[in-house]
């Protein structure tokens, strides 16, 4: 008996899916893992299948994924106005969302899951030619990245909401973070609410199960702190870097390991360097695999310096996998997922505030009872709550509700 189709649709494209270093891509391809055992998955036009212990994705004609080919810049381009180069760049955002529904239409999908891209009509238009059921997941307002990332509105906002509008009354089911992202969906657009459901999308394959002997931390002369992921601008790592270097002169036995890459890194790097605890903070770069578990085991409080109102707090998952205390920001998002820190092992601050960022910290090294209690439950609750069997379970319901 044939499986059914589901086809996961990403205007990011196969790189980004193969690609490690994207978080987003990252989980695309571990979710089409896990429900490639009981569907035959496609992303996009490419069918997914396992090879060995990692899963590829191959291109249906050949059996293999064709090399993208580096893209070439006009020299022209130097001399247009930043307006028009985001204009031209939105058009650009279009035609490659249609570029991949023509490549898509020949799958016969049974399911579509989208995750939602900037100016996409990707899901809309499969779907409704098709006539398929699309399941959409939103990973936040897309005009907000937008404006953080170019430092403008998009020029074509208008269209921009409208995409946005069509494919979320398109789809069927809508998979948000959190009730806070939901109530922005239905006072944004309209959507009903009973189609919105909240879902963690977890990334398993940087899930690093470590268990602790937590009795060793009441022994610990040092402490170390980390945090774990890009350097972007929302991710405040350099809040983290004042919090350490506040700690260290007032005496704290702490040293902070600060692993990953972006665009801030240059600027953190800069800092440290200039700082006399440089030689307590660990820079890294990105890692990933065994290297990178090795450094979770040496952290003891994994730490969210900042983030956006809507964003997944995917962090908080890897440190809790791995066995850490966890100090994170009370955006909405967040305290919706955990209001109850002592029980459910997350230390809420006020977001971008350094004095409240020291002070959660200086609870845990103050009083290692604390941290050990938080840590344990944060640990066992992941581990219940976020594991491959609940997402596999959560989104074969859906799919089987609305396979036909």
């Amino acid at each position: 008996m044939n499986k059914p189709i589901v086809q996961l649709l990403y205007n990011g494209g196969i790189k980004d899916v193969t690609n490690r270093k994207s978080a987003l891509g990252s989980y695309i391809y571990t979710l089409s893992a896990l429900l490639n055992n009981a569907y035959e998955v496609y992303i996009n036009h490419h069918i997914f299948t396992e090879h060995g212990k990692l899963p590829v994705a191959k291109d249906i004609k050949s059996g293999v994924v064709k090399p993208h080919q580096p893209v070439r810049v006009s020299p022209l381009k130097s001399y247009f106005p930043i307006s028009l180069k985001l204009v031209l760049k939105d058009f650009h955002s279009i035609l490659k969302s249609l570029r991949i529904c023509a490549k898509s239409y020949s799958t016969k999908a049974n399911v579509y899951i989208e995750f939602y891209s900037y100016l996409s009509l990707t899901g809309y238009i499969l779907s409704k030619i098709r006539k398929k059921p699309l399941i959409l997941i939103y990973d936040g307002p897309v005009e907000e990245e937008y404006v953080f990332f170019n430092g403008a509105k998009p020029p074509l906002r208008i269209f921009v909401h409208l995409f946005q509008n069509l494919t979320l009354q398109r789809a069927q089911n809508v998979i948000v973070y959190s009730e806070s992202v939901a109530k922005y969906l239905t006072n944004r657009f309209g959507i009903n609410r009973r189609k919105i459901l909240i879902h963690q999308n977890v990334d398993f394959s940087r899930f690093d199960i470590i268990k602790r002997d937590y009795s060793k931390i009441r022994k610990e002369g040092t402490i170390n702190l980390g945090f774990i992921g890009s350097f972007l601008k929302w991710h405040r790592v350099d809040l983290l870097l004042y919090a350490f270097f506040s700690l260290r002169e007032e005496g704290y036995n702490v040293k902070l390991y600060l692993i990953g890459h972006g665009m801030e890194y240059e600027s953190i790097k800069g800092k440290v360097e200039e700082s006399e605890f440089r030689d307590d903070v660990i820079l890294t770069g990105f890692l990933d695999g065994e290297e990178l578990r090795h450094y979770k085991q040496m952290i003891h409080i994994g730490i969210m310096p900042s983030s956006n109102w809507y964003g997944a707090p995917a962090k908080i998952f890897e440190y809790g996998a791995a066995g850490m205390g966890v100090i994170a920001p009370s955006t909405p998002t967040i305290a919706d997922l955990f209001p109850d820190f002592e029980n459910e092992g997350v230390l809420l601050f006020k977001n971008n505030d350094l004095n409240e960022l020291l002070s959660s910290i200086r609870k845990c090294l103050d009083n290692r009872e604390l941290l050990i209690k938080i840590s344990s439950n944060l640990h066992e609750k992941i581990i219940r709550d976020y594991n491959k069997g609940n997402t596999f379970n959560f989104y074969s319901s859906l799919i089987k509700a609305l396979y036909k």
